[in-house]
């Protein structure tokens, strides 16, 4: 049997296993009956959760999931010099590449 052949199978089957893994984990959640207390608990819980998380502030008093202005805007700066960095190690690249094509041309 040719190799990919049986690396596409297998790598069915991985996948089918997961697919299954999966459906029996939601059929399994599915057989427990719940009551509304135990609903409203949980919902209340997920709540307090929520509230909890967004209650907390740093040394300025901020919350800590308000995200300021300046921070936006010094990580927008960030993501467009990391960019324009990524782009001249590439072109970089593409010349070391060059220079070493024509070095082995030379030999």
């Amino acid at each position: 049997m040719d190799k990919n052949v049986l690396m596409q199978l297998g790598a069915g089957g991985v996948f089918a296993i997961f697919i299954l893994k999966e459906v029996f984990n939601f059929l399994k959640t599915m057989k427990k009956p719940v009551s509304e207390d135990d609903q409203l608990q949980r919902i209340e819980d997920m709540v307090k959760k929520m509230h909890d998380l967004h209650n907390v502030v740093d040394e300025d008093g901020v919350p800590v999931w308000y995200v300021r202005k300046s921070m936006e805007a010094s990580l927008t700066s960030l993501d467009k010099t990391i960019t324009r960095l990524s782009s001249i190690m590439d072109s970089h690249y593409k010349i070391l590449e060059r220079i070493e094509d024509r070095l082995y041309d030379k030999k």
